[in-house]
């Protein structure tokens, strides 16, 4: 039966099912348009018409015949929520339903119903669907946590600049919450939604605006996770040290690590640039030949993007890097259900923890945890600090990770 949710807040149970407003979970669910947090307790397999689509909006996919009206519905939800900010209704607290006509409401639930169906009947079933779930969910959690910005962390001496000086005089008035999108970001990244503060645009020098809701920050990455998602697909054996390092002495013949970095990125998104050795390792061609059809590149994940001959092979790495990580914040998310420490954000390639002093044995767990990937196990960064501007190298020492640590 397909469905559509009338609220994505977990407190306001409502739903649309066959012509009728119901408020508890129906039975004998299918499909809807869009995963909600209050789907987390549904048990039963449902299908999302928006994975289907790679996140396009509703209104690009709706059929001609419904076009006309599902704009005009859909012009008249838009106002009733620009009348509930007018008048300084506050969301949060009240639930949509409850706020707007049932006869918009079901009109408008009912063309959903049917450009949902519309989609599941023409559209391609993704292979990813189950991942995006679940990756919708842990970005969820993250957006119901309020950032700890801490505007004292400037000094005189960095209010003399004026750029520094513009960030302060704002940053009372930025989204405290970070919001993520899955689909959008160049490559299969993910992105920041308009409504978010925005955590990948943030100067470095900015970054120490940011403090731990605990104790201290804890922030893994992967050592070369480009290059070691191009060994996983190669199905090459992980190293156990620096990648870069081991490039420079192995394939470069004992250069410097940064000059093997640059050689190797000269060599790695432009196909014009051969070199034998770099090839029979990374095996860029045969990858590119296996994950991309002529039009779409499909990771190993199940993400399809369009791509064009030019942008392919990046597109794999980059989104089967970016899938990669995603996935072990889901893993290690589920892990610290129920505990102080949490998820603060994730940057890039890097997952960054807000940790409880409480937590602290578990910092090398997480580090284990964080390296074994579906490709083995991945040489790990670890940094600590008290605010994400002060971070230093973890040496492995755990009697650090005190309240009193600076």
């Amino acid at each position: 039966m397909i469905f559509q949710i009338l609220d994505d807040k977990k407190s306001c149970v409502g739903f649309y099912t066959d012509g009728k407003i119901q408020y508890q979970i129906p039975q004998n669910l299918t499909a809807t348009w869009k995963w909600a947090p209050i789907m987390a307790d549904v048990t039963r397999p449902i299908k999302y018409a928006y994975f289907y689509t790679n996140g396009a909006p509703i209104e690009d996919v709706c059929p001609p015949h419904l076009k006309e009206e599902f704009d005009a519905y859909s012009k008249k939800m838009k106002a009733f929520l620009r009348s509930f900010k007018l008048a300084k209704v506050n969301l949060n607290d009240n639930c949509f339903f409850d706020l707007v006509p049932s006869q918009y409401l079901l009109k408008y639930c009912a063309i959903k119903n049917e450009i949902t169906q519309h989609v599941l009947q023409n559209y391609e079933y993704p292979k990813a669907h189950g991942y995006y779930i679940k990756l919708t969910d842990l970005i969820h959690k993250i957006s119901q946590q309020d950032l700890n910005l801490k505007k004292e962390n400037f000094t005189p001496t960095d209010l003399m600049n004026r750029q520094t000086r513009n960030f302060y005089s704002k940053l009372d008035e930025m989204p405290r919450r970070i919001k993520y999108e899955i689909f959008g970001g160049k490559g299969g990244r993910l992105r920041t939604s308009p409504d978010s503060f925005k955590i990948f645009a943030l100067n470095r020098d900015y970054r120490k605006v940011i403090v731990p809701q605990n104790d201290f920050f804890l922030e893994l990455d992967y050592n070369g996770d480009h290059l070691r998602a191009m060994l996983g697909l190669a199905r090459v054996k992980q190293p156990k040290g620096d990648i870069h390092a081991i490039n420079a002495k192995k394939i470069f013949g004992g250069i410097t690590r940064d000059a093997a970095k640059r050689k190797f990125w000269k060599w790695a998104y432009n196909e014009n640039n051969t070199h034998k050795n770099l090839e029979a390792i990374y095996k860029r061609a045969e990858t590119k030949e296996k994950y991309f059809d002529g039009e779409h590149i499909t990771t190993i994940f199940g993400r399809k993007l369009k791509a064009t001959p030019g942008n392919a092979f990046n597109y794999i790495i980059q989104s089967t890097a970016n899938d990669i990580l995603c996935q072990k914040a889901i893993d290690i998310g589920v892990f610290l259900e129920n505990k102080k420490s949490f998820i603060s954000f994730l940057l890039h390639d890097s997952i960054v923890f807000d940790m409880s002093a409480d937590d602290k044995k578990m910092v090398n767990f997480l580090i284990s945890l964080f390296s074994d990937t579906r490709f083995g196990k991945y040489k790990v960064n670890a940094k600590m600090g008290t605010s994400f501007g002060t971070m230093v190298d973890y040496d492995g020492d755990d009697s650090r990770f005190g309240k009193s640590w600076e």
